[in-house]
């Protein structure tokens, strides 16, 4: 019988270290979901709502592009509500893995707007900076 016991529990230590890495757990963001596209996975399942650039299209949704936004709300929260939902967002649990949350947390990340130039060029200049549509310059 105390076998049993020592390998059941080397069996839930091992499953433990297997489960672990990711956003959802506290490891680096890097370990599984390297190699999943976040911004496919934006545009397939938020890009409706969101908008393609991140900007929102709803009354009261998340600016993206905010640098004030993305201060003020931690990685393990968007998480949280990308997995768990909260109305009107609706949940992901069982239809994006942890994995595939961590990369779209960091491709939302991906989306913040640092400097005023960068927000006008959005749309604007195109990103050699040649003029798009109308540009007003100041004198």
């Amino acid at each position: 019988m105390g076998r049993f016991k020592g390998l059941a529990t080397v069996l839930f230590i091992a499953s433990l270290a297997a489960c672990s890495g990711g956003l959802a757990s506290g490891g680096s963001p890097q370990d599984k979901s390297a190699g999943i596209d976040g911004g496919k996975i934006f545009q397939r399942e938020c890009a409706d709502c969101h908008g393609a650039d991140g900007r929102g299209r709803m009354i009261k949704q998340p600016d993206f592009t905010s640098l004030d936004w993305h201060k003020s709300v931690k990685s393990r929260r968007l998480f949280d509500r990308i997995k768990w939902g909260k109305e009107p967002m609706p949940f992901y649990a069982g239809a994006l893995t942890d994995d595939e949350i961590d990369a779209l947390v960091r491709h939302i990340r991906s989306l913040v707007v640092t400097t005023q130039s960068e927000k006008c060029s959005t749309c604007h200049r195109n990103a050699d900076g040649e003029k798009r549509g109308r540009v007003f310059e100041l004198d």
